[in-house]
């Protein structure tokens, strides 16, 4: 619940505290608590335009889609609406609900914990992390407090269309509902027809250069001082590659500029390689260490930490000193300390990654995963279940010549679209030659 009162004694924390914070948030750390606290204490920078817009879609009963591409600012934006419309008024009592962290047992009664007579915003932090309670969340939706409740939802817009191309899950419940498309240039609107497919309401809002601009700026004064801020814009801005449009992104970007011209100065770590070198300087550090962290991220799953160092063969020396590392919350990863589990401070690094390294492979990094745990069902059962995701992965793989050969085969005996990837993930797990492959194919091929 975030009120009036908490948000009071937010704003009474140590200067010194409120300032950790701040720096974590402008190295694009999605951390709830780190946003909270920022938010509470007005240091993050606002769009007025568009949180003017949210609001009045909300004062008119409209439940929200806010959505994007990856780092456009859509959980903070819903952050901020939270904050301002607790601190406004006592009619409505705000919820949060950070669907990468909940667990089904905190949502169990949810509904009927809520009180009949009461108005709520609920907001609704990456749905797609955990589908099967979304759908929960809507199925046991008591439809006589539908006059009572509003949601906002924040996701990525290719996560919203793999949610919908099942099962229509924000249609049927919460109507009157509106899509906010964030969008970094006019060239991404094609990217939102899926929500016009489904008659949501859709508002295009082009994300103002003004405001990334002061972002960026904001995060540059932050970690290396106004002075330098003031001093470097312009030259550091001028070299951002101009196909970037995430606001995360352009972030990061900068950061790594800043950290080649100026090494000494900030003391930040901007991958994961990088920072366990400068941890440990006489370890021999993997590459490819951050691949898993970024291959579950990307599929939405948890990664736990003895399951991550058994997948990259950690000696326990070495293991104990990282495990203490990272419940300290040191970057570039986050822990969260109920689950065990890392992952990416922002899913942005998770792309990043990829992009940066084109010989990661999540499928290997999947098989790595399969030969040390014993939950081999939450893969095949979450990670290939949407079809679109399942059609990219295709799509991607058999550019390789891996696995050329492999995908060529299940493709010419008919394998269905959206049973390919499971198929080739099982295949690869359980055999070693290609010849092996095939025919554990056709075997499985012949049983449908």
């Amino acid at each position: 619940m975030i009120s009036a009162k908490d948000i009071h004694e937010k704003q009474k924390l140590k200067a010194d505290t409120i300032q950790y914070s701040e720096s974590l948030y402008y190295q694009i750390n999605s951390n709830w608590d780190c946003m909270y606290t920022i938010v509470c204490n007005d240091k993050d920078i606002q769009d007025e335009a568009l949180i003017e817009l949210a609001t009045d879609l909300l004062d008119n009963g409209q439940s929200l889609i806010i959505t994007g591409n990856g780092g456009q600012g859509k959980t903070s934006l819903m952050m901020r609406l939270a904050v301002n419309f607790a601190l406004r008024t006592n009619e409505v009592s705000i919820i949060w609900i950070s669907m990468d962290i909940i667990s089904s047992k905190h949502i169990e009664n949810f509904w009927s914990m809520l009180e009949t007579e009461k108005n709520y915003i609920i907001c609704v932090d990456s749905p797609f992390y955990n589908e099967a309670l979304l759908k929960k969340i809507k199925s046991t939706f008591p439809i006589q407090q539908k006059e009572n409740v509003q949601i906002i939802f924040a996701e990525r817009i290719q996560r919203i269309e793999e949610l919908l191309e099942e099962d229509p899950i924000f249609t049927g419940w919460i109507e009157p509902i509106t899509a906010i498309c964030c969008m970094g240039n006019t060239s991404e609107k094609h990217v939102f027809q899926v929500l016009e497919n489904y008659y949501i309401t859709t508002h295009y809002y082009i994300l103002k250069k003004d405001w990334k601009h002061s972002v960026i700026e904001k995060a540059v004064a932050v970690i290396y001082g106004e002075n330098m801020a003031k001093m470097s814009m312009n030259k550091i801005e001028s070299q951002l590659p101009e196909d970037i449009s995430s606001i995360a992104e352009q972030v990061f970007h900068i950061f790594f500029i800043m950290d080649k011209t100026y090494p000494s100065i900030s003391g930040i770590n901007l991958d994961w390689k990088e920072h366990l070198h400068k941890c440990f300087p006489n370890k021999s550090i993997d590459e490819y260490c951050y691949e898993p962290i970024a291959t579950y991220s990307i599929f939405s799953l948890d990664l736990d930490l003895d399951t991550y160092a058994k997948m990259m063969h950690l000696p326990e020396e070495l293991w104990n000193k990282m495990n203490y590392m990272i419940s300290k919350h040191t970057e570039p990863v986050r822990y969260n300390r109920e689950r065990n589990t890392i992952q990416p401070k922002h899913d942005v690094c998770a792309d990043m990654f990829f992009h940066s390294h084109p010989k990661a492979d999540f499928i290997r990094c999947l098989i790595q995963y399969l030969n040390v745990t014993k939950n081999t069902q939450e893969i095949f059962d979450n990670v290939f279940r949407k079809g679109k995701m399942c059609r990219n992965i295709i799509s991607a793989y058999e550019k390789k010549p891996d696995y050329q050969p492999l995908i060529k085969h299940i493709k010419k005996i008919g394998v269905a679209p959206k049973n390919q990837p499971r198929l080739i993930l099982a295949c690869l797990w359980n055999c070693g030659s290609l010849q092996e492959q095939i025919s554990y194919i056709e075997k499985k091929s012949n049983k449908r």
